[in-house]
């Protein structure tokens, strides 16, 4: 399984282009950014203090550094951009023809669920890069300006390896969720292209199903909320205003309706994991890709 890993990884990393511009161009961004506004920094508290106090804005607490970054990843645009980086990792195998030679190696699941979880560990070291990165800039920075970033004891550490393993998951989760609407996508487009349309469809539906309940109540007067419900845009939302205690980002809900515990919306997003991995799997094994 190492040697298995170590090839996926090393076929991932060959897309240059892709995995530079898709991937590691967030790490990059975070030192670029970090480091130009320690330079800026610098300079204006030699020639010009009075222009620091305009820095104090972009800065909050130490916690806020390493957390900011985990947003992106977790946002519609972070998706989009999984997606993308996605459907060149499993499209590009049916595009260029490179599934026959897989497949007489290992078995077709082993080889499915090693791509799932290499590109999923791929992912998550870019982010924790640029979380790193974000976090000791912003540090650096607040010492520079003179920014109070709050205490550091033992009670806001043990919140902040809370809320950061919490991002983590969810980005996990959301990664993989992603990357399992693309897989399926890529089976049946079986071209780069396709697939990101298809991924990107699915992605931009999956929130917009409240309003085709909507409708039907208006029309049928049928409710449906309660398929909203397993989606994982409202237990995505539901984790975060629950985790992040942000109760005026609930996600939208009937009046009186009792949100799920934070338990249950976990539980339904690593059902959503297992059902689409468990899907790739089985249209792959069904798959003729051997001509």
């Amino acid at each position: 399984m190492t040697a298995l890993f170590r090839a996926e990884w090393l076929k991932i990393a060959g897309n240059r282009w892709a995995v530079t511009f898709l991937v590691w161009i967030f790490p990059l961004g975070a030192l670029l950014l970090s480091a130009g506004a320690i330079v800026i920094a610098l300079f204006a508290r030699t020639n010009s203090p009075t222009e620091l106090n305009d820095m104090h804005q972009f800065l909050t607490t130490w916690q806020g550094g390493f957390l900011s970054t985990w947003s992106f990843p977790n946002s519609d645009f972070g998706r989009f951009v999984l997606i993308i980086f996605t459907a060149i990792v499993f499209a590009g195998e049916y595009q260029h023809g490179t599934w026959k030679n897989l497949i007489t190696r290992r078995q077709r699941w082993v080889i499915m669920l090693n791509k799932f979880f290499t590109l999923a560990v791929f992912v998550i070291i870019a982010f924790i890069l640029m979380s790193i990165i974000a976090g000791v800039g912003a540090i650096l920075l607040a010492q520079i300006v003179g920014h109070d970033m709050g205490v550091f004891d033992a009670n806001t550490f043990g919140k902040f390896i809370r809320d950061i393993f919490v991002q983590m998951g969810l980005t996990i989760v959301n990664t993989i969720i992603a990357m399992g609407y693309t897989a399926l996508a890529a089976m049946y487009a079986k071209n780069i292209i396709g697939t990101v349309f298809i991924g990107l469809l699915i992605t931009l539906a999956e929130p917009t199903v409240l309003i085709f309940i909507a409708l039907v109540y208006r029309i049928l007067n049928i409710n449906l909320f309660v398929l909203y419900l397993f989606t994982p845009s409202y237990n995505f939302a539901n984790i975060w205003s629950i985790e992040m205690g942000l109760g005026q980002l609930t996600p939208p809900a009937p009046q009186g309706f009792v949100p799920f515990s934070l338990s249950t919306s976990w539980l339904i997003l690593i059902g959503w994991v297992i059902c689409l991995c468990t899907l790739s799997i089985y249209h792959f094994n069904r798959q003729d890709i051997t001509m």
